[in-house]
């Protein structure tokens, strides 16, 4: 048996850095109890997500790993985004499955529910663990299913929306450049304001509001939450996206795409349908604000410089109008940690699980991205101030988050969503129309899995 630790000694076995302070006695105490623990060896396989600019941070991050484990040599292999979890379950099902992968949490329900994964709560209470201290609250909810830890947070999920704005736009608008909007009515007024049209036609959007810049986002729901909506009842047994905030929702999304564009299709030949295309649109001025996430400060720095220095961040508005809304982000797609059911060497697996997910791996991965971690501790560092002014913003967006209720349905159910927002803002329904007839689809999904 292991010896047990606290928050701060796992992270100083993890390897944290002096920069957020977690150095002196208790490092050296939790150095000697690293000392006394069973030599790891052996060969763990990795496959991730972190290519191209990343996949270099990653690999140093490894070779750190195994300077502390010397008999252990980790095994990188790079997938694409589409069909991961179609290759997790047919290594897991052949019996040759990696020791780590990286999942979205909104698929983790799915690999629960089919016990593809190990479930890391024995890890946690051996080595005595708190997760939830140690994480945002929203960010290790979304790593468990039916009361049980699967997964480490891998990025921070909480801050997946937040609004960015050309402070140029603002400017030359009358607006304060230095002002975020902060609610539905603000951001239309700004929206109004940033505004361009030439011979009729738009060439410069203020906001889309119909496109999530996220993977695994619906724009419906980010609004919704912001309305003081939920998708679900607390057990994912019932939708509750039907509700009245719901449909308040839906049609200030469509009322606010026809008042300022004329209709959907005016704005996404501006905008494009997806995030890719809405957020170029938005780096190449051709839409004021954007929806996006923290990932876009590294992308900024290394892809997109000509913004550099000339845009704002700020919550994401929320409906003034309800007296119970406020701006928060809702936490169900974020990158996670996992162990396959069947891995050859799970032991370090679990160690390097903890040293890429709360210690010193997760934290230089990170840090030169200038993009928060799921670990409280880690975005207090002074460092990061320095390097991302808008970190206090990051912070204040993961600490209002709130967890989706775990439901292995939620994919069909995102699908169901992304095709009620469309249809809604494209006009081929009303709102309440295509609330009532997404509702039904998405109940026969979450009944399916009860």
């Amino acid at each position: 048996m292991e010896p047990r630790c606290s928050r701060r000694e796992f992270l100083a076995l993890a390897g944290s850095s002096s920069a957020v302070g977690l150095l002196g006695a208790r490092v050296r105490s939790a150095a000697a109890s690293q000392a006394a623990k069973p030599r790891l060896s052996g060969t763990v396989k990795f496959w991730h997500q972190w290519g191209e600019a990343r996949l270099p941070i990653m690999e140093a991050q490894m070779r750190a790993f195994e300077a502390v484990h010397p008999g252990v040599k980790v095994e990188s292999n790079v997938l694409g985004f589409a069909g991961v979890q179609e290759k997790h379950m047919t290594a897991i099902a052949g019996g040759d499955p990696p020791d780590v992968i990286m999942l979205r949490r909104s698929e983790l329900p799915a690999y629960a529910a089919r016990t593809a994964l190990m479930s890391l709560d024995d890890f946690v209470k051996r080595d005595g663990l708190n997760v939830d201290e140690i994480f945002y609250a929203a960010e290790v909810q979304s790593a468990r299913f039916r009361g049980r830890l699967y997964a480490i947070p891998n990025v921070s999920s909480g801050a997946v929306y937040l609004l960015f704005y050309n402070k140029d736009h603002f400017r030359e608008s009358g607006l304060e450049p230095d002002r975020t909007p902060a609610t539905w009515e603000e951001l239309e007024e700004a929206a109004r304001k940033t505004t361009r049209k030439e011979g009729g036609q738009l060439v410069r959007v203020g906001c889309n509001v119909g496109i999530a810049n996220y993977t695994d986002g619906i724009a419906f729901a980010n609004w919704l939450y912001n309305n003081n909506g939920r998708l679900f009842d607390d057990k994912a047994e019932r939708v509750a996206f039907n509700e009245k905030e719901g449909v308040e929702t839906l049609r200030w999304m469509v009322d606010f795409t026809d008042r300022l564009y004329g209709g959907w299709d005016k704005i996404v030949a501006v905008t494009g349908r997806d995030r890719t295309t809405n957020r170029v649109a938005w780096t190449s001025e051709k839409a004021a604000m954007v929806n996006d996430g923290d990932w876009l400060f590294f992308m900024i720095k290394t892809q997109y410089t000509n913004i550099l220095g000339r845009y704002g961040v700020g919550l994401v508005p929320y409906n003034a109008k309800n007296p119970h809304a406020k701006s928060q982000n809702y936490t169900e797609g974020g990158w996670a940690w996992a162990i396959p059911r069947g891995s050859k060497n799970p032991e370090a697996a679990w160690e390097w699980v903890k040293h890429i997910g709360a210690g010193e791996g997760a934290y230089h991965f990170f840090k030169p991205q200038e993009r928060p971690l799921p670990v409280r501790k880690f975005n207090e560092d002074p460092d990061f101030l320095k390097l991302n002014p808008f970190m206090p913003v990051v912070r204040q967006a993961l600490s209002r988050a709130v967890a989706l209720p775990s439901t292995p349905a939620f994919p069909k159910v995102r699908d169901i969503l992304r095709t009620m927002t469309e249809e809604a803002l494209a006009r081929k329904k009303t709102p309440e129309e295509a609330i009532k007839s997404a509702a039904i689809a998405a109940q026969r999904e979450l009944d399916r899995w009860r």
